[in-house]
């Protein structure tokens, strides 16, 4: 996996939903485990902080990308990016997120046609319950070397 803010390997983030739920069982070390073998870029989990600090796994928590300073208990979260339905994206909000520096991900894309659109869109990430998906189109669109 690369460094969530450093940029993808493949184009644009492969983000496994929880761990790519489709393929091992959901916010499970296997899960992160195979989506890590696959090569994806980013893990998507929900996580929370316990009123001691620490970091737990739940659901349905988070609709921004976060970025934050751990280290000296502070915790200022910066957006990093916008997640929405990839129902509600068109050319227009890509334009817009990318007109405020937001970098703008579409959920929970399982389907190849649906994947092509919102590449062909210029979405910066997809998160999906099957990176192995994603990853195999990504894959054929890259000239391969001889």
């Amino acid at each position: 996996m690369s460094d969530f803010f450093s940029g993808s390997r493949h184009g644009i983030d492969v983000i496994a939903h929880r761990g790519g739920k489709g393929e091992a069982p959901e916010e499970t070390l296997v899960a992160f485990a195979n989506a890590k073998q696959l090569g994806v870029d980013v893990l998507e989990m929900d996580i929370r902080v316990t009123s001691d600090g620490e970091l737990v796994l739940i659901f349905e928590v988070i609709r921004f990308v976060v970025s934050s300073r751990w280290g000296t208990g502070d915790y200022r979260p910066n957006v990093a990016a916008i997640e929405t339905s990839s129902k509600s994206i068109d050319r227009r909000l890509v334009e817009t997120a990318k007109k405020h520096g937001l970098k703008l991900h579409a959920f929970t894309v399982n389907e190849v046609d649906d994947m092509k659109r919102l590449i062909a869109l210029g979405v910066d990430g997809i998160i999906t319950d099957f990176p192995t998906r994603l990853l195999e189109l990504l894959s054929s669109r890259t000239p391969s070397s001889s």
